[in-house]
């Protein structure tokens, strides 16, 4: 209770004295402090929603979430004060490949032991070709009922491609029987808002990459390469924290935005990019940054732009190439890599960097376009 009110004090101060130094009186005392603490309030709220691939071969990353839910809520809420709910979205594929069911969806609760026993509940069985109902979950994210003024975040997890992208060992080489495209679907994530995080369980996913990272880039996203089931957790945690630290800069970049938009003139998010990130360079600007083994994740690839640029998934497949180094999963047998054993992930302090201010414009320009 004392550490709200000091706050709360240090926000009156502050409006009196933006109120003194400019001598204005367009917007009362009492407008402009509700303002800012609405903007307070807006930071510290995050909708966190878990897409996971639950087929035979996720067992051990299901496993890790059930095991760490607890410390992944402790760790985000403590590092920012945030009010924390959590979703799940479980897939499997479509008959006669798995009988069991294609998607089961888990609506927002604040509760970690409600979540924990959606969880318990989640058995990883089933699956039959290589390729999984995963636009067919993406196309439940939506539907969530999401928070209007919160951070969001949805978080996919798979180590298969969706139907459609390859044709081989492909039951629906057509793509999804429901008529889902996972393309057109990350847009509509975009365009309310919602970054997805794609995490690839390697060594399975190494060839669907940059389909996986095209995903990720078209919300403002990051794709995760993922070796270990032990460190899926730290992964969504360093994610979240920089998700959060990077909304301060978001009034910067929605303001570029709307001044391209209002002037009738395309966006040109690569231009915006650079005039805010160089303000904010200027500035000594920081924020968390996802370091994975103290490196930066790898930014989205050409081949990953371009598939981003795809009008649907159909035309996404003329131009996808696999990754070589995996023959990818068969039939939901392959396991996690037993190399990743020593990876680790980190939210760490640093300088704003123009990927990070790159993302949140592509972002705000899809919002802006809905």
């Amino acid at each position: 209770m004392a550490g709200l009110k000091l706050i709360i004090l240090l926000l009156f101060v502050n409006v009196i004295c933006i109120a003194d130094a400019q001598g204005i009186g367009r917007k009362s005392l009492a407008e402009r402090t509700a303002e800012i603490l609405k903007s307070f309030r807006q930071r510290n709220e995050l909708d966190l929603a878990f897409i996971m691939d639950t087929t035979g071969s996720m067992s051990p990353y299901i496993n890790n979430v059930r095991e760490h839910i607890k410390d992944l809520v402790d760790a985000i809420a403590a590092s920012s004060s945030t009010n924390l709910r959590l979703a799940l979205i479980e897939y499997r594929d479509h008959p006669p490949q798995d009988r069991y069911f294609v998607t089961r969806t888990h609506h927002f609760t604040r509760s970690v032991r409600i979540m924990k026993s959606w969880l318990n509940a989640a058995r990883a069985q089933g699956g039959g070709d290589g390729p999984e109902a995963v636009a067919d979950a993406m196309f439940q994210a939506p539907t969530l009922k999401w928070r209007p003024n919160a951070a969001k975040i949805s978080v996919l997890v798979a180590d298969a491609p969706p139907h459609g992208l390859v044709s081989s060992g492909d039951s629906f080489p057509s793509g999804c029987p429901s008529g889902h495209d996972p393309i057109d679907i990350a847009r509509i994530l975009a365009r309310r808002g919602i970054t997805l995080y794609t995490v690839g369980c390697e060594p399975a996913v190494v060839p669907y990459t940059d389909f996986y990272m095209a995903l990720a880039y078209l919300t403002g996203g990051q794709y995760i390469p993922l070796s270990s089931p032990g460190g899926l957790t730290d992964a969504i945690i360093a994610g979240a924290k920089e998700e959060l630290s990077l909304k301060k800069f978001a009034a910067d970049v929605k303001t570029e935005v709307k001044k391209a938009v209002s002037a009738g003139r395309v966006v040109n998010e690569r231009q915006i990019a650079q005039s805010v990130f160089a303000k904010l360079k200027s500035e000594g600007a920081t924020a968390k940054q996802l370091l994975k083994n103290n490196k930066p994740l790898e930014a989205a690839t050409t081949k990953a732009k371009a598939i981003a640029g795809a009008k649907s998934l159909a035309d996404a497949k003329k131009i996808f190439t696999p990754r070589t180094g995996s023959a990818g999963r068969s039939g939901g047998s392959s396991g996690p890599s037993k190399s990743g054993a020593g990876e680790s992930f980190a939210a760490v302090e640093k300088a704003v960097s123009f990927d990070q201010i790159s993302r949140l414009v592509k972002l705000e320009a899809a919002k802006l376009s809905a």
